[in-house]
């Protein structure tokens, strides 16, 4: 058993980043070669309270105003049956929660590799606002979720856009990611996973 895999790292808040719930953000964008080195999904381990690592970049960000989470969350266990995905873009258009995010998914022998072109692409403004990526497991591999987010689901262009600028990062780094999928976060926050019986939890997929 490697050092790593026996000794997880511990969350010890960098100058340069924030930890709050269960998230490590970086904070300061000029530190991103030293964020990579030193908070690595690899190494950073649930079991210390992390759950994600993310990076940010405000300049790709658009305020859409406060999103109503609660209410959004009562109106869906009304729908019932008539659930559906024009009702839930109804909901997300009501509650302001019209963001999104194109995912992959990553073992972790492999996930720093991916991580790090990724998140470097988010500070350097080639992609969008958020990218975040899943923390470790204790002694054991697992396959790491990565997402990157655009601002609003609904707008075809940016989703579009955004699909390409990643798939293309991914290909051009000869990264073993060869699919992503699209999941719009209002379907996260209700409860809509892959197994869901009436509509499916992804609305766009690609694969090279």
């Amino acid at each position: 058993m490697s050092k790593n895999e026996s000794e997880p790292m511990e969350v010890d808040e960098p100058e340069y980043a924030t930890f709050i719930n269960g998230w490590l953000q970086l904070r300061d964008n000029s530190k991103i070669d030293q964020f990579l080195i030193d908070m690595t999904p690899s190494k950073i381990n649930r079991s210390t309270g992390c759950a994600w690592i993310s990076v940010h970049n405000q300049s790709k960000e658009k305020n859409f105003g406060t999103s109503n989470i609660d209410g959004l969350c009562q109106e869906y266990k009304l729908l019932g049956k008539q659930l559906s995905v024009s009702r839930m873009e109804h909901l997300a258009r009501k509650y302001n929660v019209l963001s999104g995010k194109w995912m992959c998914f990553v073992r972790t022998s492999q996930v720093d590799n991916v991580w790090s072109c990724i998140a470097k692409a988010i500070v350097l403004g080639q992609l969008g606002a958020l990218a975040k990526v899943q923390s470790s497991e204790l002694n054991r591999e697992i396959c790491h979720v990565i997402c990157v987010y655009t601002n609003n689901y609904l707008d075809l262009d940016e989703r579009e856009m955004m699909k390409n600028e990643l798939k293309n990062l991914l290909k051009k780094s000869n990264t073993i990611v060869k699919y992503l999928s699209y999941k719009p976060d209002i379907y996260t926050y209700v409860g809509i996973y892959h197994n869901h019986p009436i509509i499916p939890s992804t609305i766009d997929s690609v694969a090279w």
